[in-house]
């Protein structure tokens, strides 16, 4: 019971989020990149629901942008990574042999480094852009898809009707796609969340740091930076639009619970 509440409030949450986020490419209640220097450090307000910037600009709308701009770069994340790591962790569980360990051996090298450190190292080498902070993110998060698709897939190809196909001449392809994969869907949605959840939190950390989304585009994790050096003119900046980032985070987490134990 507890786990169906989580879920259904993780889905509202996620739903009412990601309806602001794509609203927000339609409209949002003041423009988030006009600067108002008479209007600085205004406190919330009808006018402005989370106050103004250093720069007089309206936060809730610059909040709706990141939002959306965070979301965007994690479903593209997700989507790719989800596509190699899956096809890369089956075909490891098929072919088995010197091909499973030689991409599982490329795996646990990538999943030795840590994240962050591994994120800031191949955004040094590669030029900026939203290209190749794509492509960071996706390198990523490759290993997670890798391991669960070829774990569960080794387990999936031992069950009989998987063998009987097999000798029936059914070819590996086949196998996959109606034997395999359909078996392994639940563990693969939980992963998914997981991916997605963390991809924001990827995002956010890199443009904190400086290397991810560029201004003047609205990132949750650059406005964060920013309010850093005005938190005592208005504190609201840092307070509101971290809330926004947890409130994000504890959804997708309740959401990805939910799915977990239904």
């Amino acid at each position: 019971m507890m786990y169906r509440k989580r879920f259904k409030t993780g889905l509202v949450l996620v739903t009412l989020i990601t309806i602001a986020a794509v609203f927000s490419v339609f409209y949002t209640p003041c423009d988030p990149y006009v600067m108002d220097q008479t209007s600085r450090y205004q406190p919330p307000s009808g006018a402005h629901w989370f106050g103004t910037d250093n720069f007089g600009r309206d936060i809730f709308s610059r909040v709706m942008k990141g939002v959306g701009v965070s979301l965007f770069f994690a479903l593209v994340t997700l989507i790719a990574s989800f596509c190699a790591g899956t096809a890369l962790g089956l075909c490891a569980a098929v072919s088995g042999g010197i091909l499973d360990r030689v991409i599982m051996r490329l795996i646990n090298a990538l999943n030795s480094i840590p994240v962050v450190l591994f994120a800031l190292v191949l955004r040094s080498v590669l030029p900026d852009g939203n290209l190749p902070l794509t492509a960071v993110m996706t390198i990523i998060f490759i290993p997670s898809f890798v391991r669960v698709s070829r774990n569960e897939a080794m387990l999936a190809k031992e069950f009989e009707y998987v063998q009987f196909a097999r000798i029936l001449g059914a070819s590996w392809l086949r196998i996959v796609l109606v034997y395999i994969l359909p078996n392994i869907k639940a563990p693969l949605l939980s992963t998914v969340i997981i991916v997605l959840t963390r991809s924001i939190l990827i995002e956010s950390t890199l443009s904190y740091l400086g290397v991810g989304v560029q201004p003047p585009v609205p990132s949750l994790g650059r406005m964060m930076f920013d309010a850093q050096s005005y938190l005592f003119n208005a504190p609201w900046a840092a307070l509101l639009t971290g809330g926004v980032m947890v409130l994000m985070i504890c959804s997708m987490n309740y959401l990805g619970e939910g799915l977990q134990h239904d």
